[in-house]
């Protein structure tokens, strides 16, 4: 199983900012209202809240002079 750090490193490295989500969920730790400002590609905080918790799943923020994200949903 592949921890936060896994997961999230390589679309920092891509230049997406990622944030982290609580496991298994879609939503940020209750700390974290500020999601959008937060995400960061920056490896250093990337592994500090890995060390938070390895098992964070993970956001990316889409910015107007970055990228498009498309989200699907299915299930296995």
């Amino acid at each position: 199983m592949s921890n936060f750090l896994e997961i999230a490193t390589p679309y920092a490295q891509m230049g997406i900012p990622v944030f982290p989500l609580l496991p298994n969920e879609k939503r940020p730790p209750a700390s974290m209202t500020d999601w959008p400002d937060i995400a960061t590609t920056d490896s250093a905080q990337i592994a500090k809240w890995n060390a938070e918790e390895p098992n964070y799943n993970f956001g990316l923020v889409a910015k107007p002079d970055g990228i498009v994200i498309l989200e699907f949903d299915i299930a296995k």
